[in-house]
């Protein structure tokens, strides 16, 4: 049923990517990482066994090395 709403709310402002619940529970995620919560804290959230798979679960892990790369600005 949800996933039937997600569906046809994407359908109904035309956007056409593949979006389902786990699209939402992501960017929900990687959001929160943003504004500053805490990996552990979200981690206990997705009920992750460590924080790499969280990391991963998220795509982070590129966010975290392209911010070394900008931080040495070369």
């Amino acid at each position: 049923m949800t996933l039937k709403i997600v569906k046809s709310s994407c359908s109904a402002v035309r956007i056409k990517e593949n979006i389902g619940c786990d699209s939402l529970r992501k960017t929900f995620g990687y959001h929160s990482w943003k504004k500053g919560v805490s990996l552990p804290v979200i981690m206990g959230l997705y009920n992750h066994s460590n924080q790499s798979v969280t990391k991963i679960y998220l795509g982070i892990l590129q966010d975290d090395i392209d911010s070394v790369y900008r931080l040495v600005e070369l």
